[in-house]
């Protein structure tokens, strides 16, 4: 196709050749020719190829395509304008000049350019971050069973030892009753045994010594009795026998009774009444355990926290809860962190023990006063009168400022300090920044009866990290043309005959500190006083000429030309 637009382009030449000769010094005039053939002639320079651009329209069933391309015509062109001077239409000097003129190239890109600074920035980082608790508590269940009673609801304000839940007791309870009883056994037997035995015990003893000393006085009688007749025949040796066994156990009986007298008047051994001891610890201990697996079945706010709020709910009435099952979360927000992720280039520039500043939208008016006396205070404004302020400085802290003695009064953001930074970024997630906590206190507003936080967990909140002064080149952000393959900056380089033209160089760079409309950039060969782009550089590439927009920074020359002939190329494009 493109063989028989130029078989085309020939055949009309006596048509053609009328617009070559006025592109000469004119500006491009297209003519239109049969079956959507159309000839654009651009101006040219004295000595410069000319160029003409052929466009034709072809219809096709489903759209309408465009062919575009440009040719350059060297003797034909060249013969037209000889042709053009022959007949009058031309002018036989430019013709000349154009015969015998050097090749100029396209004319040079216009450009606005700024210089490279060299100065101490103070490192800015901001980030956007989030508000967290820094203690939050899963409160789980020490025992097992079914939720009998549930005393919280969401966001409900809770303080040390509040009752949470319950679970049923019957069986605790009648375990307990019945370990009571049998400590009350125990403690009972070591008293009997303590105060030893009674006076009619030792009473009874006695008697029953005295009875068995007399029955062995009887049977020594009877048994001396029964021997004096056995001397004289008057008894036989069966009776003599049965006289001596009564006296022995007389005698046995009467040892056996003087025994139990001494035990009774001694009393219980040491060892029983150690070993009673101990089965009544034993069994209070038993008792303890009890009580402690009830109050198990007791959830509360652990004592010694801090007050916090009920954030969400694990259970409630009649659910079986398991030993560990969760109950509720609680949020302590007496203070809070600020959590934010810095990017890894800008860990260098957060400090810990350093001060960031936290910009969030709560609701309230953060304020700074001074009064008269010289006093400075900051805190939450709660209720303002004609008369007074009232400022909460702290959770429990309320001031009443009379408004007589306030000099002045600003708004400010919230201050926080640096206190960790995690040296472990969500990688595994395909997140690249280090997460860097900032703490503050909390103010905590009475609201309709109930306290409630100012700040809030899950808040955004937009941090700014200050870092130590650093030296730093700096060119406006307008500068960088950042591309695929990277970021680049073109640097300027005057010509020696004329400082508003020259060249362009490519450097790439890369970006460290910003600075209001300014950024660093870190490249080597850029250097303090250099000329960079600043408009115009997306159109640009290596080593092209450039002409300046206006005078060039720090440059008095005048620069009306120049800018006349910026506007008049700018309304013929």
């Amino acid at each position: 196709m493109h063989i028989r637009v130029i078989v085309t382009v020939i055949l009309f030449a006596s048509r053609m050749w009328r617009t070559v000769a006025r592109a000469a010094t004119g500006p491009r005039l297209p003519v239109t020719f049969p079956r959507g053939l159309q000839v654009i002639a651009q101006p040219f320079r004295a000595g410069a190829k000319p160029r003409i651009t052929v466009e034709m329209t072809a219809r096709v069933p489903s759209n309408r395509m465009t062919t575009r391309f440009s040719i350059t015509l060297g003797l034909l062109v060249t013969s037209l304008a000889f042709g053009s001077a022959g007949c009058g239409l031309g002018n036989s000097d430019a013709a000349t000049e154009n015969s015998g003129g050097q090749d100029q190239g396209p004319p040079p890109a216009l450009v606005r350019v700024s210089s490279v600074e060299h100065r101490e920035v103070d490192p800015r980082v901001v980030v956007v971050g989030s508000v967290v608790p820094r203690w939050t508590s899963i409160l789980a269940s020490g025992a097992e069973g079914i939720v009998r009673r549930f005393n919280v609801e969401e966001g409900q304000y809770v303080q040390a030892g509040d009752i949470l839940s319950e679970l049923r007791m019957v069986t605790t309870d009648l375990r307990i009753r019945e370990a009571g009883a049998l400590l009350q056994e125990r403690h009972h037997e070591l008293f009997e045994l303590e105060n030893g035995s009674r006076p009619e015990e030792i009473d009874e003893a006695r008697s029953i010594m005295l009875a068995a000393r007399a029955a062995m006085d009887r049977a020594e009688k009877q048994l001396n009795r029964t021997r004096a007749l056995f001397e004289t025949s008057a008894a036989n040796q069966d009776g003599l026998d049965e006289a001596h066994e009564r006296a022995e156990a007389a005698r046995q009986l009467y040892s056996a009774a003087v025994a139990k007298l001494e035990l009774a008047e001694a009393g219980p051994r040491a060892e029983q009444i150690e070993q009673a001891r101990a089965r009544l610890a034993a069994q209070r201990e038993q008792v303890a355990i009890l009580d402690a697996e009830k109050d198990k079945r007791i959830t509360r706010v652990p004592s010694g926290s801090h007050s916090g709020y009920v954030t969400r709910l694990h259970t409630y009435v009649g659910m079986w809860l398991s030993r560990g099952d969760p109950i509720v979360t609680l949020t302590y927000l007496d203070i809070i962190d600020v959590v934010a992720n810095v990017d890894q280039r800008d860990l260098e520039h957060i400090r810990l023990g350093s001060e960031a500043e936290v910009r969030l939208v709560t609701g309230y008016e953060r304020l700074r006063i001074a009064t008269k006396d010289g006093t400075t205070v900051s805190g939450i404004a709660k209720n303002e009168t004609p008369d007074s302020l009232e400022l909460v400085v702290s959770a429990n802290h309320v001031m009443q400022i009379p408004k007589a003695t306030i000099r002045s009064r600003e708004r400010t953001h919230w201050n926080g300090t640096v206190v960790h930074i995690v040296p472990r970024s969500d990688w595994q997630t395909g997140s690249r920044g280090f997460p860097v906590r900032v703490r503050m206190k909390n103010h905590v507003i009475d609201r309709d009866g109930r306290p409630q936080p100012v700040l809030k967990e899950g808040m955004m909140a937009e941090v700014t990290f200050h870092g130590r002064p650093v030296s730093a080149n700096l060119v406006p952000k307008d500068a960088l043309v950042r591309t695929s393959r990277g970021t680049n900056i073109y640097i300027f380089d005057p010509a020696d005959e004329d400082p508003v033209e020259g060249t362009v160089r490519q450097i790439a760079v890369e970006t460290g500190i910003s600075d209001g409309a300014q950024i660093q950039v870190v490249a080597d060969g850029v250097e303090s006083g250099m000329l960079v782009v600043t408009e115009g550089a997306e159109r640009l590439r290596a080593f092209q000429q450039v002409r300046l927009v206006g005078d060039p920074p720090g440059s008095t020359h005048a620069s009306g030309l120049v800018g006349a002939q910026a506007n008049r190329v700018t309304s013929e494009e």
